[in-house]
């Protein structure tokens, strides 16, 4: 028997325990069901463990398996199987990703008795009449963390419809402490109890107003938020109405430390003393100067970055320490930067844009060609202006290309891959890790 198979039964548990952890996405989830079913093949020690063990079967993917046309689903009694091997003690974490009728029917019956031992729950439903099937959720009193969203979009007039609250009694989720709903009406929200909630995402992606465009009720949005005293993150994919539509109160947020935004003037209508993060998409965003962000350490610009909303409140980002551009345009980026090498450089006695930035991060620089000498000339401008900056990238070594010896001797060791361990384009896990 090789020696791998002799480790301690104790040690065996906990290697196969680390594929236990909730996953953040159905795919993830999906792998965990193979993995689980291949230590069963191993050897009769290993699948005499991995069955007596119920923590490696507590989390349960329900889901399109193959590209099978005839039978793409799983067995309900591999379900039954699982649910049953999860003993009674264990917190299920269940994955529902596209499951049709009546097969999503039929399996939500089976997972109803058990509810009381739901920890994490994602339903990704194929229409909002199959999710309206499966509403309200019941009393799920170990519930942690709920992920709903709804994939094919109806709408009424570009407003989004619905028969259902997501619960019928705010009592029935007191553990609840992460809610995740995409194209899901906000009034549905009402009885979730969301000021327990630390971690909220709220989104409305744009690629599915495209035949009616979509018209945000952000009185709606801003009575959730007013209630989301305890909230530390909050994901706000939120682009289907203009600025008018904005109530003019500020809304306390003050425990929030990472923000995700697709409105750039949502930002101004929250009061957040304790953001740390903020991570921009589609515009930049832009801060009310009358609120400064004391511990404001890193920014985040994705996508479609056009302009420079938000830098024109230098007091809001004195503290920044980490600034990042992902796929942006190449022009803005390089005005962000020309801008800033000048306010370093310039000696004057006003505070400098970002007087404590040390990382400056580019990811994706497929859109940054080799023949951008504009873009090199300010960067090598910017580490001229600030010694102690880095600069990272995927596929930094763009940046090097045609540097004569002494330009590669002066700047190379200050153009560096990226610090995450994905190795790869800039994602959300790597935020997540810095």
């Amino acid at each position: 028997m090789a020696s791998v198979h002799q480790l301690p039964a104790e040690l065996l548990i906990h290697i196969f325990s680390c594929l236990t952890q909730s996953f953040p996405s159905w795919k993830e989830y999906r792998v965990l069901d193979r993995h689980r079913f291949v230590l069963c093949v191993v050897c009769s020690r290993w699948r005499d463990i991995t069955i007596s063990t119920p923590a490696l079967w507590a989390s349960i993917y329900i889901g399109r398996v193959s590209d099978d046309q005839i039978n793409p689903f799983p067995s309900l009694d591999v379900f039954k199987l699982c649910l049953e091997r999860s003993g009674n003690i264990a917190p299920l974490a269940i994955c529902l990703h596209e499951c049709p009728q009546p097969f999503l029917g039929q399996t939500w019956a089976i997972l109803y008795p058990h509810f009381h031992r739901i920890g994490d729950i994602m339903i990704v439903a194929r229409s909002r009449d199959d999710l309206f099937k499966l509403l309200p959720i019941p009393y799920a009193p170990a519930l942690k963390s709920l992920t709903c969203h709804e994939i094919i979009q109806e709408s009424s007039q570009g407003r989004l419809i619905f028969k259902s609250d997501l619960v019928t009694d705010e009592r029935g989720l007191p553990s609840l402490r992460s809610l995740d709903v995409e194209n899901i009406p906000f009034r549905s929200l009402f009885k979730i109890p969301v000021g327990q909630l630390t971690a909220l995402r709220l989104s409305v992606p744009t690629s599915l107003t495209t035949i009616a465009p979509l018209s945000i009720e952000w009185n709606e949005v801003f009575d959730i938020l007013r209630q989301c005293v305890s909230l530390v993150d909050l994901h706000a994919n939120l682009v289907g109405s203009a600025r008018d539509g904005f109530p003019t109160e500020i809304i306390d947020l003050p425990k929030l430390e990472r923000l995700t935004i697709y409105h750039p003037h949502l930002a101004s209508h929250l009061q957040t003393p304790r953001l740390e993060c903020i991570h921009a998409f589609n515009g930049g965003v832009v801060c009310d100067p009358q609120q400064p962000l004391p511990c404001l350490r890193m920014y985040i610009a994705e996508v479609g970055y056009h302009g420079l909303r938000g830098w024109c409140v230098p007091k809001s980002f004195a503290t920044l320490e980490q600034l990042h551009f992902i796929e942006c345009g190449r022009s803005a980026v390089r005005n962000v930067l020309a801008r800033l090498a000048e306010s370093a450089s310039s000696g004057d006695d006003r505070m400098p844009l970002f007087p404590r930035l040390q990382t400056l991060r580019l990811s994706r620089l497929a859109v940054f060609p080799r023949s951008d000498v504009g873009l090199t000339a300010v960067i090598f401008k910017l580490l001229d202006a600030m010694p102690s900056l880095r600069i990272e990238c995927v596929r930094g070594e763009l940046f090097l290309y045609g540097l004569t010896h002494g330009q590669h001797e002066k700047y190379a060791h200050r153009l560096l891959p990226p610090t995450s361990t994905s190795g790869g384009p800039y994602s959300h896990e790597d935020h997540d890790m810095i």
